[in-house]
């Protein structure tokens, strides 16, 4: 990376990346049931509740990304759920819709923001929402409107990581406490995996089970897609946290453990479910 790129970069969101929204990575994606199979691996995959929740039931999905868990809860719904999805970037949405018309699935998507739902109270059979609330300012409030469209007896899934857990293995300790301090700051609401619970504090929840998993990554490259390495150096160079200096040689350094299979990058995800009184 050069210096002129290093001062040019601006502060810009973590979101997702121009090849991800490119149609034509959908000719990469694996057949239905491997594409299934795969999801079902996650830490997070729907796939490890029982499935009668899911079949003919209305489901939104805040926060519907690229689209995948869209695919995911359609598939073990066997098609007969009625799905919706909102997402607040349109170019997300869009991605979404170009997923699922790939494998013959069908949902009703929209641009709209997780705290101001175009649903009516007691409307929706389940709520899922994963890697959502970190970004927004008042996720309280958010899930209090996710209770109030949900009906009796209805499920909210929540997802977040918790970014106050963030780990990376480095010997340049002062520059990757800096790194580590200011990747908390990116988002809203940092530590959103710990306050899952708390959020979830409601008359209409009659259960609330938690599942806390450590999400490990083993190459630079992986651990970039999620945390956005490349993204935060520059800016934390134009904002005078790390000298150019500073940031190369921690980048390298990351390089070169993952040549050495040595790099290591771990944080808390926390997975919470609510089932809701009848």
């Amino acid at each position: 990376m050069s210096d002129t790129t290093w001062g040019k970069i601006k502060d810009t969101p973590l979101n997702a990346t121009e090849a991800f929204l490119n149609p034509s990575i959908l000719n990469q994606y694996p057949p239905f049931d491997e594409l299934l199979a795969a999801l079902g691996q996650r830490l997070d995959s729907y796939q490890r509740y029982p499935t009668e929740w899911f079949i003919g039931k209305s489901i939104l999905d805040v926060g519907c990304g690229l689209g995948e868990d869209l695919f995911e809860l359609n598939a073990i719904g066997h098609n007969q759920n009625t799905i919706y999805g909102l997402d607040l970037n349109p170019d997300l949405v869009s991605r979404s819709k170009a997923l699922l018309e790939h494998f013959g699935l069908t949902a009703t998507l929209q641009v709209a923001e997780a705290d101001a739902l175009p649903f009516a109270p007691n409307s929706i059979d389940i709520v899922t929402c994963k890697r959502v609330l970190q970004h927004l300012s008042s996720p309280t409030k958010t899930v209090a409107g996710f209770f109030n469209i949900c009906k009796p007896n209805g499920h909210i899934f929540l997802c977040e990581p918790d970014r106050g857990s963030l780990i990376i293995h480095s010997h340049q300790k002062e520059t990757t406490r800096k790194i580590i301090y200011y990747l908390e700051d990116v988002v809203a609401t940092p530590w959103a995996g710990r306050a899952l619970l708390s959020w979830l504090q409601h008359p209409q929840a009659l259960h609330i089970d938690l599942d806390t998993s450590s999400l490990s990554h083993l190459s630079w490259t992986d651990a970039n897609r999620n945390f956005g390495f490349d993204l935060a150096l520059p800016q934390m160079v134009q904002k005078g946290i790390l000298t150019i200096d500073e940031a190369r040689s921690w980048q390298d350094e990351q390089l070169n453990l993952t040549k050495q299979g040595a790099f290591y990058c771990m944080s808390s995800m926390i997975r919470a479910h609510a089932l809701l009184r009848s």
